[in-house]
């Protein structure tokens, strides 16, 4: 279940740093401050500083959600936001691994010859790529046809690379830092131009035409990949990331463990989280000797409280950001042009995701293992679902849990009306004919032989239960990918749109002609005058990855609050980026 922490009245708190956002960067920024060591310079502010984090969610972790101990659902963890690390990704690895000792596991991404893939009509197997006379619906070139679509990435990518006169060997994130501002394109319109200049999609349709272009889209199972973001930043993502055998991590007990371990390590150093608690503004103050001071709403109630601090992170991503009251010294009333425009650098990606949980019947398993022999991993489809994950059975083997959709970027928008509307929105919330549409609309959990429906309606509050249009859009679509028709409707749902409000999108990408080291820089402290910061996955250059809000806010820490690296648990010569 979500966890909660300290709410009702802050009227009048004081706090050294108040930090907005209960994500992976806030609390670690929360828990560094209260922990780490400092070095001795005149102009840091304070010592043993007093740390308060607010996040306007009655739960903590951001988009890290991970469901757990649910009824029927004993030892299988599903996840609706992010789910897994890499081993190159120090700060997380060591964090996971050596501070907060959870125990690590395998993220299993499937049999090359059981999973499927499903596109334009055509059912394959990943080990098919690469075979004589394999070919795709596709109207490739013969150059193309028929390989796998991480090959024709890296093709592209090694084409930049020798032309530009550089070896097409592995890179690390500081050496390619060092090339990716004086990389440049050497054919057609984009001639001439740098590559952080150039988009993505217009790079892809040049190498491989518009064809290759939808191929690899629709193949790499992410739209969000291959949009017309900054290529600079592209190359070495998708290189480093995606591209290959790469083996990804997770954490036994749900991704979200990595939040909930970070939050206890900041609340038993003496910080607190305050929940239900949304930053309107912030001004200078003149009441106290506290520099700021700054308006919070209770999400709960709409209670109005004013605390005050003396420095402010903001470890939010750009819609968050977008949502604060821009009449400030910082934003000053939309008007200042050079954060205005840094702030809308980067594109945030819609994504959404929707878990089913099924009864596996007498058989006592899965219907994908019963029917197609597949144990875990994902499938990939051109259909509006574009994966799903396979993530198991429960220990008694009553029951199994798949990521039925996870989707992102345009795809989203099949998906968005669906929903149900807000049922936030009080002034329709008590009417009869509010409360007719949500009853004649939603997915009804059913009762099982390990389950009752009063256990799965207990714990529905918890988590949003996806409509029955969408449930029904869902199966239709599992049935065609799989070509299985006999899927059993889910006793119950989870899902989560993570475009909407106040998240903007589920993770992000940099547009095309933006210096990225230097805006990263700047968004770490937009005014040198004042101890207003901002970190978070956003702004980092490991967008999508924890490790990305992890490096940014202890760059900014190290930087602006003259912190010393925790060479304790973390090696002094881990490159945290620009």
């Amino acid at each position: 279940m979500p966890k909660s922490y300290k709410q009702g009245s802050i009227q009048g708190l004081t706090t050294d740093v108040a930090i907005v956002g209960a994500g992976v960067s806030g609390l670690y920024s929360g828990w560094r401050l209260l922990s780490g060591y400092f070095k001795e310079t005149p102009d840091y502010r304070t010592s043993n500083p007093s740390v308060s984090i607010f996040d306007m969610s009655n739960r903590i972790g951001g988009r890290l959600f991970s469901i757990k101990n649910y009824p029927g659902l004993d030892g299988v963890v599903g996840e609706l936001g992010g789910m897994r690390f890499m081993e190159h990704q120090k700060i997380a690895n060591s964090l996971i691994n050596k501070v907060l000792k959870l125990t690590v596991l395998d993220f299993p991404m499937g049999d090359k010859n059981k999973n499927l893939i499903y596109l334009r009509g055509q059912r394959f197997h990943e080990s098919d790529y690469g075979k004589s006379g394999f070919k795709t619906n596709y109207n490739l070139d013969n150059k193309w046809q028929g390989k796998h679509p991480d090959e024709i990435f890296t093709a592209i990518v090694n084409d930049v690379l020798i032309k530009n006169g550089y070896s097409t060997g592995a890179r690390n994130r500081k050496e390619w830092d060092e090339i990716k501002s004086i990389l440049s394109y050497y054919q057609g319109p984009d001639k001439g131009q740098t590559l952080e200049n150039i988009g993505f999609w217009n790079l892809i349709n040049d190498q491989v035409g518009n064809e290759g272009y939808n191929f690899i889209s629709d193949a790499g199972a992410y739209f969000s990949n291959t949009i017309n973001w900054n290529s600079a930043e592209a190359m070495p993502y998708m290189m480093g990331d995606f591209v290959g055998d790469v083996k990804y991590k997770t954490i036994e007990g749900g991704f979200d463990m990595i939040a909930e371990g970070l939050a206890k390590l900041f609340s038993e150093a003496g910080g607190t989280i305050y929940n239900s608690k949304q930053l309107l503004n912030f001004s200078h103050n003149d009441l106290n000797s506290f520099k700021y001071k700054l308006l919070i709403r209770d999400t709960k109630d709409n209670d109005e409280y004013e605390i005050y601090c003396n420095s402010l992170i903001l470890a939010m991503p750009r819609r968050a950001l977008e949502l604060i009251n821009d009449h400030n010294f910082l934003f000053k009333g939309g008007e200042d042009i050079e954060l205005k425009k840094n702030i809308r650098s980067v594109i945030g990606e819609p994504s959404f995701k929707l878990l089913m949980a099924f009864d596996n019947g007498k058989n006592r398993l899965p219907w994908w293992k019963s029917e197609l022999d597949i144990d875990e991993g994902r499938s990939i489809t051109d259909l509006p679902m574009r994966q799903c994950y396979y993530f198991g059975a429960a220990k008694d083997r009553n029951a199994s849990l798949l990521l039925a959709s996870y989707n992102d970027m345009r795809t989203v928008d099949f998906w968005k009306p669906l929903e149900l509307p807000d049922q936030g929105m009080s002034y329709k919330k008590n009417s009869v004919h509010f409360k007719k549409m949500i009853d004649n609309n939603s997915f009804v959990p059913k009762a099982t032989s390990f389950v009752t429906k009063e256990e799965l309606e207990k714990v529905s509050k918890f988590y949003k239960q996806a409509p029955k249009r969408m449930v029904d859009h869902s199966l239709f679509q599992l049935k065609e990918l799989h070509g299985v028709e006999n899927i059993p409707d889910p006793f119950t749902t989870m899902y989560e749109n993570w475009s909407d409000d106040p998240y903007g999108g589920g993770y992000h990408a940099w547009k095309a002609r933006y210096d990225v080291g230097s805006v990263m820089s700047y968004m770490r402290r937009p005014m040198k005058t004042e101890n207003v910061h901002i970190c978070g996955e956003a702004y980092s250059d490991q967008q999508g990855w924890i490790e990305g809000a992890f490096c940014v806010a202890e760059r900014m820490l190290q930087q602006e609050f003259a912190m010393c690296k925790p060479s304790e648990w973390l090696d002094d010569d881990y490159y945290l980026g620009r």
